[in-house]
């Protein structure tokens, strides 16, 4: 996959919009979080898995890729973040920019 840093996104929305970055928030931390929730959840299926059809193996899989997808975030090697972008005008342009 490509996942564009937060740098990269700021400027194509400056050069290719005119819309202005009101809010920005790291959730990395609690992406994290979720991530182990959902492999909670998901290795809790195993019953429910094995009937559909699906192996030990993809459990694995999928148990890893929660797992490092979680270190990732955990340790801040890759990140998310939320941003708002307001057109122009809106109350909200204003208050920061790009």
């Amino acid at each position: 996959s490509f996942i564009p840093s937060f740098g990269a996104i700021l400027e194509s929305v400056r050069n290719q919009s005119n819309l202005v970055l009101t809010h920005a928030e790291d959730i990395g931390f609690h992406y994290a979080r979720t991530l182990n929730d959902w492999c909670e959840r998901f290795m809790a299926q195993s019953d429910e898995l094995d009937s559909a059809g699906y192996d030990l193996a993809f459990r694995r899989l999928w148990h890893f890729y929660f797992a490092y997808c979680e270190a990732g975030f955990s340790e801040r090697a890759i990140g998310v973040s939320q941003i708002l972008l307001a057109k122009p005008g809106n109350k909200r342009a204003n208050i920061l920019s790009l």
